[in-house]
């Protein structure tokens, strides 16, 4: 058995998503081993900071919290798509998606390498895009519960997935230590009661 951490480190001032509605990721030491005889940190962060899970909530006021996630979409045998021949700024297409049997498993785990500048200040810029085609596509799939990806979803491709209730699993890493076609994918989010989205410790499972 092999596993792999598909999980961000979480650290001060590490890259976000552009907007002001997204904050820095802020640790500050509240208790120290002198004063407190242990150490207490506080962290301030947004809930899609780093290796995230994203609910319905995040897109639709009425939808399912991260809480309130059924947790067997969160355990699941995934299939895990190389998509690394894609460029900066390209479609990713409903034809690449065909070339994939979706049939069987429980999940995707989309690799396209934009994982490798998480930590360059370009993560979030001339990323590779799904269509919204290509996301009705996988929809007819209805065997997939859950989708990890190394890119950022526009807008219409998260309305599309978290409104047919399939749970997004976002900024994920190290996908090249994985070798096999499929995996147990295990992603398990902070239980924020009403959130919309929370930090994830995110592993594959080789066996």
């Amino acid at each position: 058995m092999k596993i792999i951490d598909l999980s961000m480190p979480i650290y001060e001032g590490m890259p976000r998503f552009w907007g002001n509605w997204h904050s820095d990721v802020k640790i500050e030491t509240t208790g120290t081993y002198d004063k407190n005889q242990c150490l207490v940190q506080k962290i301030v962060m947004s809930t899609h900071s780093g290796t995230h899970i994203d609910a319905p909530r995040h897109f639709f006021l009425e939808g399912k919290s991260i809480d309130k996630i059924n947790l067997k979409q969160l355990i699941t045998k995934a299939l895990v798509l190389n998509l690394t021949s894609v460029k900066e700024n390209q479609k990713i297409e409903q034809n690449m998606m065909e070339n994939f049997n979706l049939n069987n498993e429980e999940s995707l785990i989309i690799n396209t390498g934009w994982y490798k500048r998480w930590d360059t200040g370009n993560y979030y810029k001339d990323f590779p895009e799904f269509t919204v085609d290509s996301a009705l596509y996988i929809l007819k799939f209805r065997n997939i519960a859950a989708i990890a990806t190394d890119i950022p979803f526009s807008v219409d491709v998260h309305r599309i997935f978290l409104g047919s209730g399939i749970i997004l699993i976002e900024n994920i890493v190290n996908l090249d230590s994985i070798t096999t076609e499929t995996v147990d994918l295990i992603a398990l989010p902070l239980r924020i009661v009403d959130g919309d989205a929370a930090p994830a410790r995110v592993i594959a499972i080789e066996r």
